[in-house]
């Protein structure tokens, strides 16, 4: 359990650097995962008897470590002070784990930089010059996307009623809504539903009744009318709201209701000077076409075993190899369909 000292201590790290801006660092996303996974640990580094830097991660049963929350974080990794780098093999035998592996974690870790295997990126919309200029700057890059996202909520409005946006919904009818949908979109695609699992259910319910200034959860939804026509719970810093679960009614479909949400929060956002919206990993067409920007982002692994981790090594180079060759599609196809086995 951390003192409230440290506790502090970690929240500061993360408010005094861009690196740490996302909601998934801040100490809040991992007491809130811990509440339900007793397995989350949390080694502390100190610098003259002072806290210099957190590693939250869960221990496997393996010995082996991983992101707090598995599926559902979208960043994880060390939270270090400036000019602090941690010998990363060492840390890992310190925590007694054989290895620890990372997915999303932001690029150029100090200490972490040669265990990194493969680069991404979570897209993110640039609000830190106001709406009105974001959308002036997409729109002069070339994309139509955002005009004709505007067009299909004017004629939502026309045929449905006026558009509303509640930015903190406190319904728990809503919230039920919002999983009900995102559980069907999960079975239409054949994709596997991390909140089926319980704790991962109970950790979003947490996070939802979590609001301060500094973190919390954040329901917001989009309504026509009385018409309830999408929904989204994220979660928010002061600076920074993490789009993560998104859905809506599908007989709304027509209208493309999650894009006019999503633009109708990014307006919400930059009113409340939250100056980005991180849309998080994935290559789908309207994070290409919204994005303003981008936050890097490593794959890898820490691993003490050094045969295994070439072996890791050598598999994440030929996945990616495959991701970006002719027959990524099928394979995608493929892989959903493994899945969803796997998971149902």
């Amino acid at each position: 359990m951390l003192t409230a000292a440290e506790r502090t201590a970690w929240a500061n790290l993360c408010r005094g650097q861009d690196r740490y801006r996302t909601p998934f660092l801040h100490p809040g996303y991992t007491e809130a995962v811990a509440q339900f996974l007793p397995s989350i640990e949390v080694a502390v580094c100190e610098v003259n008897g002072e806290p210099a830097g957190f590693f939250p991660f869960e221990r496997l049963a393996s010995g082996v470590g991983r992101p707090v929350g598995g599926r559902i974080s979208d960043y994880h990794g060390p939270v270090l002070a400036a000019g602090v780098e941690w010998d990363a093999p060492g840390l890992v035998r310190a925590c007694g784990l054989s290895a620890w592996r990372f997915s999303q974690m932001p690029a150029g870790t100090p200490g972490f930089q040669r265990f990194e295997w493969a680069t991404s990126d979570s897209p993110i919309l640039d609000l830190s010059a106001g709406f009105e200029r974001y959308c002036e700057d997409r729109q002069q890059s070339g994309t139509r996307l955002i005009r004709e996202v505007q067009r299909k909520a004017r004629k939502l409005e026309r045929e449905r009623g006026a558009l509303r946006l509640e930015w903190a919904e406190t319904s728990s009818e809503v919230f039920d809504r919002l999983l009900a949908w995102k559980a069907e979109q999960r079975r239409q695609t054949r994709s596997p539903n991390v909140l089926e699992r319980r704790w991962a259910h109970a950790t979003v319910e947490i996070l939802n009744r979590t609001a301060s200034d500094e973190f919390g959860g954040a329901l917001s939804a989009l309504y026509a009318g009385d018409w309830l026509v999408a929904a989204h719970f994220g979660l928010r810093t002061p600076t920074t709201l993490h789009w993560w679960f998104p859905a809506y009614d599908p007989e709304a479909s027509p209208y493309s209701p999650g894009l006019i949400l999503l633009l109708k929060l990014a307006e919400a956002c930059a009113a409340r000077g939250i100056t980005q919206v991180d849309l998080g990993k994935g290559r789908e067409m309207y994070k290409d076409k919204f994005s303003s920007g981008s936050v890097p982002l490593s794959e890898g692994a820490v691993d003490t075993r050094f045969l295994r981790a070439g072996v890791q090594r050598w598999w994440t180079v030929a996945r990616d190899r495959l991701r970006s060759s002719w027959v990524h599609s099928p394979m995608s196809q493929a892989k959903a369909r493994i899945r969803w086995l796997r998971y149902r």
